[in-house]
């Protein structure tokens, strides 16, 4: 899949754009990670791969192809930096405001748009943030841990058709939510 096709695969189909981009570029994602964030725990790891794809998905728009940099390069731009916030927030012991301090490759947007996106990637954590268990569970489980449906099945006890299903009802949910309070509209 080339950089325009992913890049227009996670703006029309988030979830199905995002599992792309993880299956393309998440072990290198998770080896810079993990080497940045050495001496971390796994889950410090983990919430950096993720953060890095939310970003990619947030900021994705940006990114222009054909610029000089490949959205490989930029991705993994976007996990270094994603890692270094989370080593800053584990030695300084504050947390790196989403509004503040992060920062993402320069790909020219200006800087009104990036703090829209970043307000709305706030709004998105907090949806997830509000979903009952098991969906919150499951949908972190799936889509920011990287966990298969068989892995999650086994993980909670329950049958792979009702991880397929809660997260179906999941993706649903998020959309319609984000959809209420302005997010996606464009």
């Amino acid at each position: 899949m080339d950089d325009r096709k992913l890049l227009r695969t996670i703006e029309r189909n988030p979830e199905k754009g995002i599992a792309a981009a993880l299956d393309l570029y998440g072990d290198a994602v998770k080896t810079i990670c993990r080497d940045i964030l050495a001496g971390g725990t796994a889950e410090d790891v983990e919430e950096a791969i993720a953060e890095t794809f939310v970003r990619l998905w947030r900021y994705g728009k940006s990114f222009k192809p054909g610029r000089g940099t490949s959205l490989k390069s930029y991705i993994y731009g976007i996990a270094r930096n994603a890692a270094m916030d989370k080593r800053r927030t584990l030695h300084t012991g504050e947390t790196v405001s989403q509004a503040e301090g992060t920062e993402l490759p320069d790909t020219g947007a200006g800087t009104e748009e990036l703090f829209l996106r970043r307000e709305e990637e706030l709004t998105v954590r907090q949806v997830v943030a509000e979903m009952d268990e098991p969906d919150r569970t499951i949908f972190a489980l799936r889509f920011f841990r990287e966990y298969k449906v068989k892995e999650i099945a086994l993980k909670l006890g329950i049958s792979e058709k009702q991880v397929e299903n809660r997260l179906f009802r999941c993706k649903g949910t998020l959309k319609k939510k984000l959809k209420e309070r302005g997010v996606g509209d464009e």
